[in-house]
């Protein structure tokens, strides 16, 4: 199930290996891109760890995925809002 596996690569990121926690979370965002609730939580653990520069990566791979209109248009909007902010 992607959500176990997401918590999984958040604890990770989180509290244990930052590398292994980002690759769970890209073979997990390669098998399921359209998941725009996957893309943010790896976002939002990547800011919660410091990382803004890997944060803003993954924010720029977002907005060349894949997604359903209303759900890319949040994400850009998130974004927008993270590039206000950072």
């Amino acid at each position: 199930d992607a959500t176990l596996v997401a918590r999984y690569a958040g604890l990770e990121l989180d509290h244990g290996a930052r590398d292994r926690g980002r690759t769970r979370f890209d073979t997990l965002l390669e098998q399921h891109a359209r998941r725009a609730d996957l893309w943010q939580l790896y976002v939002a653990k990547t800011l919660k760890a410091g990382d803004v520069a890997h944060a803003r990566a993954i924010q720029l791979r977002l907005a060349k995925a894949d997604l359903p209109p209303k759900q890319m248009r949040a994400a850009l909007t998130r974004f927008s809002e993270f590039e206000a902010s950072h």
